[in-house]
């Protein structure tokens, strides 16, 4: 991200930064499932570099696009399709109890 909203200004002082995540690096080893809901009007993790996320993720995965999102209001804008979603993802990849 760093290198996506800093561009030059990362690579000058990136040396500097301790905390380091990289989740292209990390998330092709995931063990568990994975829903990621992504906004269309994202500025901080725009819709191209999720999808990039999303296919090096392995299964079972979800990608749930939300029409005028950002990256902190899916919610809001979601609506029933947003529950709708966890709902049937949560009846794919969890256990229901006995």
């Amino acid at each position: 991200m760093g290198r996506h909203h800093y561009g030059p200004l990362y690579f000058l002082l990136g040396w500097a930064l301790k905390a380091r995540y990289d989740v292209e690096a990390k998330i092709g080893s995931l063990q568990t499932p994975l829903l990621i809901f992504q906004g269309d009007r994202d500025s901080i993790v725009p819709e191209p570099m999720a999808r990039r996320l999303f296919g090096q993720a392995k299964e079972p995965k979800r990608f749930h696009l939300i029409r005028g999102a950002g990256h902190n209001d899916t919610l809001e804008h979601g609506g029933s399709a947003y529950w709708e979603e966890w709902r049937r993802f949560l009846a794919q990849n969890v256990p229901s109890p006995r």
